[in-house]
């Protein structure tokens, strides 16, 4: 429940973040933080992908080796080194401004310190400090960029892209000793034991970690062709439009985080009746909730997001509308890409996730060609689309479990 509450609170603390942003910020300047962030996310998850997944069973299991420690240091050693290695791979690759090369050097800092602090926080999700993981994962950094921006745009201090993206490294950076301040205190209660092997942290890391990365795919790639395309307030537009309909998957995100555990104790003790009522029902409750958000949005888009925003930001309403079909498909085909991923399907997922990401980064590709923002948008809900039928078909065909809404509450889902 505490990790819940902190997975929304991180994600709405995020939303305002890019409000206040939005008047502090012009919007080629907004455009830009925007390519940055959405680098320095997927750098980190690259780095992490996977390792964090596997950080849980090996390090919670293991019964080898000296404190844990060792087992501790691998996983932040490969999440840094591989983070590095990312960002000089991917540096050369992303438009930017003039002035943003100053800001991805700055930026680097963010990346190695959210990356470890990412890694302590699943180090202590695996020690079973669930309050602690939450409050590290990304909650304390967002919580820490909040109330500086905050402070900014209370003041009417107008900061530059550059002063903005050291406001982000050094909020990161802060992090690292407050996570390494709840980790230590971990590590002294844990009896000795001998660790962890690099071999199984590759082989059990290895298809979540190209799940992870084909996921961001499945908007942050699209956020740089919108970039590669237009330009860098056409990144802004699609970027705005885009975290709006990200607010809409909370729901989906909160009874996710609910039900994970229930479903993978169900489908151990093979009980898929229950299973079935529990998907079907969630899934009931979750579309209801979402449509009657988007219809909203769908209705009142260029009111909200020039509320939200600015009147500049009115524009992005086609790209809105394009996104929530996308997340219309999201919300009312349930949570079979979880059922997946907690039932042994972790390379079918890998799979849908992979092909999926393909598919729709070659519709931006292509649409983006005649219009930058809506063709991006198309892309990015095919993404989304794709994936989600993929999953929904096999959950039903292949493991015989429904994960789409009923109407049936009072008897079991036909």
């Amino acid at each position: 429940m505490i990790l819940a509450i902190a997975r929304v609170s991180t994600m709405v603390l995020g939303f305002g973040i890019n409000v206040l942003l939005a008047r502090i910020l012009p919007i080629d300047g907004l455009g830009t933080y925007f390519l940055l962030t959405s680098f320095s996310q997927v750098a980190a998850l690259i780095a992490l992908g996977g390792f964090n997944h596997s950080a849980v069973p090996l390090l919670s299991g293991s019964d080898r080796g000296l404190p844990i420690l060792r087992g501790s240091g691998l996983f932040l050693i490969l999440t840094i080194s591989i983070t590095c290695g990312v960002a000089i791979l991917f540096m050369p690759l992303i438009p930017m401004s003039d002035g943003a090369v100053t800001c991805m050097a700055i930026l680097l800092i963010w990346i190695i310190a959210r990356a470890t602090t990412q890694a302590i926080a699943h180090i202590l999700r695996a020690f079973g400090r669930m309050t602690d993981f939450g409050l590290h994962e990304v909650f304390s950094f967002n919580l820490l960029l909040f109330i500086a921006c905050a402070l900014a745009f209370a003041l009417g201090r107008t900061p530059n892209l550059t002063q903005i993206v050291w406001i982000t490294a050094i909020a990161a950076a802060l992090c690292v000793p407050l996570s390494i301040g709840s980790l230590i205190p971990a590590l002294r209660a844990l009896p000795k034991m001998s660790g962890v092997d690099v071999a199984p942290v590759v082989k059990t890391s290895l298809p979540l970690a190209i799940i992870v990365i084909a996921n961001t795919a499945l908007s942050e790639v699209h956020l740089w062709i919108a970039g590669a395309l237009g330009d860098t307030e056409t990144v802004a537009l699609f970027g705005a439009a885009l975290r709006v309909v990200r607010l809409l998957a909370l729901p989906l995100m909160a009874v996710n985080m609910a039900i994970g555990p229930q479903i993978a104790h169900l489908w151990k003790a093979n009980e898929t009746v229950p299973l079935e009522q529990l998907l079907r029902r969630s899934a009931t409750v979750i579309m209801v909730i979402s449509l009657t958000m988007m219809s909203g949005l769908a209705v009142a888009g260029p009111s909200i997001l020039s509320l939200i925003f600015g009147d500049a930001f009115a524009s992005a309403w086609p790209a809105l509308l394009v996104l929530l079909v996308g997340q219309s498909v999201n919300a009312t085909t349930g949570s079979p890409m979880l059922v997946l991923t907690v039932t042994n399907g972790q390379r079918i997922a890998m799979c849908f996730a992979v092909l999926a990401s393909v598919i729709g980064v070659g519709v931006s590709l292509i649409l983006g060609q005649i219009d930058p923002l809506w063709g991006v948008a198309i892309g990015a809900s095919v993404t989304v689309i794709v994936q989600n039928l993929l999953a929904v078909r096999y959950c039903s065909v292949r493991m015989g479990i429904k994960t789409y809404p009923t109407l049936h509450f009072g008897k079991e889902p036909c």
